[in-house]
């Protein structure tokens, strides 16, 4: 499937932009970033949007009633970490949709080549092998090595096929 926005490339000087911007972005960030294992974030709260709005009124009812705030608990610390949750999904808004589009984009042009190029590619050299022309044995025999994955579109990921539903059977007599 071609794509008529997806010609040519980035150009060299508009890239080595790019990657320093990004660069420059993850180092600004970097002291304001943490990174979970899995079991962090399996035992950890998530506030999405109900628990967002829950967090604000806490805070706020927090800052209305300071006599109903434990002594073990910080509500500066809590409202800290509230405003740095806004500044992250601030930022996250842009980044995730961002990600996305590079992934789509390298995903696209990368099936472009694929589907296109390789394809063609391919059954012109296992052809050429059967015929036995110079060289194509040995090229048939480089480019085999990579197709010992699945046939799938999402390069490689096979989606486990239910077995077939049970036939009915008549008991024999």
């Amino acid at each position: 499937m071609p794509y008529t926005n997806l010609t040519g490339t980035i150009p060299a000087a508009a890239l080595a932009i790019i990657i320093t911007d990004l660069t420059n972005a993850r180092n600004a960030l970097a002291p304001f970033l943490v990174n979970l294992t899995p079991d962090d974030i399996k035992d950890m709260y998530k506030m999405g949007d109900k628990r967002l709005s829950l967090a604000a009124e806490a805070l706020t009812l927090s800052t209305n009633n300071p006599t109903l705030v434990p002594n073990f608990v910080s509500l500066p610390a809590a409202e800290e970490d509230f405003e740095a949750s806004h500044q992250q999904a601030d930022i996250e808004a842009i980044l995730a949709p961002l990600l996305l589009s590079v992934q789509h984009t390298k995903m696209a042009r990368g099936s472009e080549v694929l589907t296109n190029y390789v394809k063609a590619f391919k059954k012109n050299v296992d052809g050429a092998a059967e015929q036995n022309v110079p060289g194509a044995a040995g090229v048939k025999a480089m480019l085999d090595v990579h197709y010992d994955l699945p046939n799938q579109p999402d390069g490689g990921t096979i989606t486990p096929t239910p077995p077939p539903a049970p036939t009915p059977t008549t008991p024999t007599p």
